[in-house]
This record gives C-alpha cells, structure tokens and sequence, in this order.
C-alpha cells in the first residue's frame, strides 16, 4: 500500500453490528439449502455457501462502511485504535466473542445435521450444546485476558524490515507448536479417562483450553507490529494458513483419530493421514479465504 493511501476505520457500532450479521446468516444456511435442495443436499454445498456469504458479507460492509460513519485514517492508527478499544471495554468485547463464536458454531452444526436431529454426529445434543458454549466461553475468556493484559504491542508506522515475515514464523512456529503439542497430551490423558460422548466434549475443550491458554501467556510485551506487513501475497498467506492453521489442527485431529480408534492400529494410521491431509488442505484453504477477504474488506483513498 502507498504511504498517501488511507484505509477504512469503520464506526465502532458498525463493527459490533459487524460481528452479529455474518453469524445470522450462517445460522440460515443449513436449514434454508435443505429446504430447497431436499435429499440433494450435500454439507459442501453449505459450507462453500457459508465462505461465499462471508466474503459478500466482507465486501458489502467495507462499502457501507465508506459511506456511513466510517473514518479515513492510515493502517498505523486503525490498529492503535482498535487495540485502545479492546483494553477500554475488555467485557463488551469478551461478550460479543461469545456470542458470535456460539452462533458461528451453532451455523456450523446446522450445516451439518438437520435441525431436528441437531448433534447426532457429535454425541448427541446435550454434549454438543456443552461443547458449545464451552468452546464460545474459552473464545471470551481469552479477549477478557488480552482486553486486560499488559503486554501491548508496538505499532510502527513503517515498512517492516527485509524477511520480517519469515523471522517471525520462525521465531514464533516453535512456541505454537510446543503450545499444541502440550495441549494435545493432555487433552488426551482426559479423554481416555472418560467413556462415551464425554470423551470427545473433554478432548475437544481441553485441547482449546491448554492451547489458547498458553498461546495467550506467551504474548511478548512491547512486540513491533507492522501494519503494512498485513498486505502479504497469496503464497505468504497459504504459507501462514497451512502453519499457523492447518497443522495444530492436524495435531488436534489425529489425536481425535486415536481415541476413534483405540486397539485398531491399521484403521488408526489410515484415520490419522486422512485427518493430516485435510487440515493441510483446509489450512491452505483457509489461506486463500483470509487473502480473498483481506483484499475485499480494504477500501482506501488518496491523503
């Protein structure tokens, strides 16, 4: 981006408006698509809806946004206005993560299963709902802990060094993975404590819970943001989706495989690359989405 661009800061009540609309949406996915498409229906037609909404979504607000309320300021300022309002109102913004985080979820399930037997694949609904909110409360929970924390970043207002991108994945990989690592241990020791749909409900929040418990004490005081560094190419953000994304995921899922099947260890290893592809895959996808997204969602002007 060049330095006499602005970008787009949206007005506080547009984004918080922001964070309820794409999950209502998602909430109507599942059961408007099996209404029209019957016995036709497949779950990749509603979550390729879902990703399309989003970035509908994304693209209509940043226009509305232009027009209504929002304010034209450089990528340094956003960011250190946006972090000013995660510390001032750490409940507010711990709420709405919760929020969101449970109907985005919830939209996820009716993707899924049908309404009427809503958590059949995940054990039943009384352990998916506890899933649920379990997963949305540690969601909360950890923007509370940042809201509140006293390790704020740095943000500089120039282009970051050569290789910066690079340094920090190196730098930052080996904590992550050390991070899911120990999560995944020991949402496993758990889970192989307990029988039936206990077990996958306490694997699934345990792992979440160790993991973004960790990865939120290992904030560096003082840590050097580069707001333009956010323009990384297609190549950087798959790079970023497949590490970042897609291999905690694979460790969290092969785990899940082992539980699925303990005592059977051909079906095991075949479960467990299959589980190892497909994060990979789906870190990759996830890449290309934020990309997509990133580019749709910025609007910037001339000083």
């Amino acid at each position: 981006m060049s330095t006499d661009q602005l970008v787009l800061l949206k007005s506080r009540s547009h984004r918080l408006a922001e964070m309820f609309i794409f999950p209502i949406a998602a909430l109507l996915v599942g059961p408007t698509l099996r209404a029209l498409l019957g016995n036709r229906y497949e779950i990749f037609y509603g979550l390729a809806a879902i990703a399309l909404i989003s970035l509908a979504i994304t693209r209509l607000s940043s226009q509305w946004g232009a027009r209504h309320g929002g304010e034209w300021v450089t990528k340094s300022e956003r960011l250190q206005r946006l972090f000013a309002e995660t510390t001032h109102s750490p409940w507010l913004n711990a709420l709405t993560t919760t929020a969101m985080l449970a109907m985005t979820l919830l939209g996820l399930l009716l993707v899924i299963d049908p309404a009427d037997r809503l958590g059949e694949s995940y054990g039943g609904p009384i352990a998916t709902t506890f899933t649920v909110a379990a997963i949305s409360m540690l969601g909360g929970a950890r923007a509370l802990l940042v809201g509140y924390s006293k390790k704020q970043p740095v943000i500089v207002d120039e282009a970051p060094p050569p290789g910066h991108f690079w340094s920090e994945l190196r730098s930052a990989l080996p904590l992550i993975y050390a991070a899911y690592a120990l999560a995944t241990a020991a949402a496993l020791i758990v889970a192989t404590q307990l029988k039936g749909t206990t077990q996958t409900t306490a694997f699934i929040v345990v792992f979440l819970a160790v993991s973004q418990f960790i990865l939120t004490l290992r904030r560096r005081a003082g840590q050097r943001i580069y707001p333009r560094s956010f323009d990384a190419n297609l190549g950087r953000q798959v790079v970023a989706g497949v590490l970042l994304w897609g291999i905690p995921m694979g460790m969290m899922f092969s785990a899940g495989m082992v539980l699925d099947s303990m005592g059977l260890p051909d079906q095991m290893a075949l479960e467990i690359a299959a589980a190892l592809g497909a994060s990979l895959i789906g870190g990759a996808a996830f890449g290309v989405l934020i990309h997509v997204m990133l580019r749709l969602a910025e609007v910037r002007r001339d000083k």
